[in-house]
């Protein structure tokens, strides 16, 4: 079996910016909080700042370090 991503032996990389992909995913989450709170987060009342652009930026920054957390296959031949 070959692996264009195997020269030589060696593993280089691949250019894949033009692959269809057909993966996806999907994540829930759930948040409690007393009804109060949720009254100064929708008013802007919360003296730390914005919290839903805090956590928007969150989760964008997380999302981008998910391939970090997911560990690499080993191929064998």
């Amino acid at each position: 079996m070959s692996f264009s991503h195997i020269q030589d032996g060696r593993a280089r990389m691949v250019d894949i910016g033009a692959k269809p992909t057909c993966c996806g995913a999907v994540a829930a989450g759930e948040i409690r909080l007393k009804r109060e709170t949720l009254e100064l987060i929708k008013n802007r009342k919360i003296v730390k700042g914005e919290v839903l652009e805090t956590a928007r930026i969150a989760a964008v920054m997380a999302v981008k370090r998910t391939a970090l957390s997911i560990p690499c296959a080993t191929i064998s031949r």
